[in-house]
């Protein structure tokens, strides 16, 4: 039976190519993309759903979950708004997917999550794989990658330089330093999916040495 999934996120780097890789994939019926504006995106399996994520009682039924995606983010320094972004919205949201059937999580973290760490982004990345792991899923996938590079670069330099590194300087990165190279938004994507539709279950990461560097097929839609 073909399953749905909701991508908390899906105007992002990486909720995007999720959503499209989601639209494509024959193991989907169909695709719900949560987030704060609505989007361009328009495809026959993908509808939205426009939420305030700080007044989630209020959000509405949005039908059955099998799989729930996380690609959550924000570039602010505060660390209280890290924590509320990337950690308390997604095990919210994670709970409210339990009650509608959902039983596997794909989490987009971070190279370097470590619930010790002095880095508040690290440390709150950490917590959130740890607080999605105690909620009882069958299958959660956290996935660490290194920096990533994707359609969106044209808002982030240091994004369209990673690109550029990673395909001048890819050689460079061996060994120790693999975990370090720069990876796409869409391969990203397409490594968690794989992840969560495999046979493995239980909590796992999936490090960011561990991503495929090879894209697969193009979008049927181009992201925005």
């Amino acid at each position: 039976m073909k399953r749905t999934a909701w991508v908390v996120g899906a105007s992002g780097q990486v909720g995007s190519e999720c959503v499209a890789l989601l639209c494509q994939d024959a193991r989907y019926s169909s695709v719900l993309g949560i987030v704060r504006t609505a989007t361009s995106l328009r495809h026959q399996r993908y509808r939205e759903a426009v939420i305030d994520f700080d007044d989630l009682q209020r959000s509405g039924d949005w039908g059955k979950c099998d799989d729930i995606y996380f690609a959550l983010g924000q570039s602010s320094r505060d660390k209280a708004l890290f924590l509320k972004v990337d950690c308390q919205y997604p095990v919210l949201l994670a709970r409210h997917a339990q009650l509608h059937g959902a039983s596997r999580i794909g989490y987009v973290s971070s190279l370097g999550a470590n619930l010790n760490s002095s880095n508040d982004y690290f440390q709150v990345k950490a917590q959130a794989e740890t607080e999605l792991c105690r909620l009882d899923f069958e299958t959660v996938f956290f996935i660490r990658p290194s920096m990533i590079y994707g359609s969106k670069d044209n808002r982030r330099p240091f994004q369209r330089l990673s690109r550029h590194a990673s395909r001048f300087l890819g050689w460079a990165f061996i060994g120790a330093l693999k975990k370090y190279r720069p990876v796409s938004a869409t391969c990203v994507a397409a490594a968690l999916i794989n992840a969560v539709n495999g046979q493995v279950r239980g909590n796992h990461p999936i490090e960011s040495n561990e991503i495929p560097q090879k894209e697969p097929h193009p979008a049927l839609f181009q992201p925005l």
